[in-house]
């Protein structure tokens, strides 16, 4: 099981340093959606690993929770242009709504991409370790938190 534990952390870990930089470049909607993603399960995965002794990663998690919010507020307003793209096919005469949410979109964006820049390559190098940082813990430890 710790086995299974290691290699989610590290993919989620992976997933993250792969897409910051293209969440900084772009924000494609795929791309936000599997950082945001990401970073809820690492965060989840935290809460239960803070609980055994020599955890170190709360630091990350609470970093890595700015970033999920910024994600996860353009990562909502995409949702809802693809909601009102689809009403408005049916109902043109709200189409005036699209350009009042693409504002909110562009600021949303900006700042998603100005938080995924603002990490340096140390942090995501750091992050990139934290799997390997996690205390060994047995089934029985683990069962005793479950």
């Amino acid at each position: 099981m710790w086995e299974t534990l290691y290699g989610y952390l590290d993919a989620k870990c992976a997933t993250i340093t792969d897409l910051l930089p293209a969440v900084a470049e772009k924000a494609r909607p795929d791309d936000v959606h599997k950082l945001r993603t990401s970073i809820k399960r690492i965060r989840a995965c935290g809460q239960l690993a803070k609980h055994f002794k020599g955890f170190k990663g709360k630091r990350y998690a609470n970093v890595l929770k700015i970033l999920q919010h910024a994600a996860g507020a353009l990562r909502d307003i995409q949702l809802q242009q693809d909601s009102l793209q689809q009403y408005t096919r049916q109902n043109p005469q709200y189409k005036f709504f699209t350009t009042l949410l693409e504002d909110r979109h562009i600021q949303a964006k900006a700042q998603a991409q100005d938080t995924a820049r603002s990490f340096p390559d140390a942090f995501i190098k750091k992050l990139r370790q934290q799997p390997a940082q996690l205390p060994h813990v047995s089934h029985k430890e683990l069962s005793e938190h479950l």
